[in-house]
């Protein structure tokens, strides 16, 4: 009960209280040992209560600043606002091009799905990609040239919507 007095009386939250006095009570047991012996052991456990309490409380404001300064599309993403509806038809042919799009790149040689995998899955630049592989720049240029043509043949014409 002390516990959960201390973290309602930051967070003003029912269960955002209950969590951080369960959380302080865990990270006291196992944390025992830190304990030094100077107090009581009551007031070290409330500390440790008020401490969570404040994190909280902090972390929750900087998630605010972070959503509040994405753009509207960063927000979707990080699921904080819904997005548009999405159709049924239209995620399963999301799906089908996903499996289609990984199905071509396994397919590539070895040296053209790593040089893919690691510019455009892992957002490396090709300085990166080569230093990765032991290949010069301009190799990891050409590679990955030769791998989207392969990608774009094995995976035929873009279909362009009509307005």
């Amino acid at each position: 009960p002390r516990l959960y007095r201390t973290a309602w009386a930051v967070l003003h939250d029912a269960d955002e209280a209950d969590d951080v006095a369960q959380d302080a009570l865990v990270r006291a047991v196992t944390r025992r040992f830190l304990f030094l012996g100077h107090g009581s052991v009551a007031g070290w456990m409330t500390r440790i209560a008020l401490n969570l309490a404040k994190n909280r409380l902090r972390d929750a404001r900087r998630r605010r600043q972070i959503l509040d300064d994405a753009l509207p599309m960063e927000r979707v993403a990080r699921g904080a606002t819904p997005g548009a509806p999405t159709d049924a038809d239209d995620v399963a042919a999301d799906a089908q091009a996903r499996r289609r799009l990984l199905a071509a790149v396994g397919a590539l040689p070895e040296r053209q799905r790593e040089v893919v995998q690691l510019h455009v899955t892992a957002g490396l630049d090709f300085g990166d990609v080569a230093e990765s592989l032991g290949i010069s720049e301009a190799n990891a240029r050409m590679t990955f040239s030769n791998a989207r043509k392969k990608l774009l043949a094995a995976l035929g014409p873009q279909r362009s919507e009509e307005p």
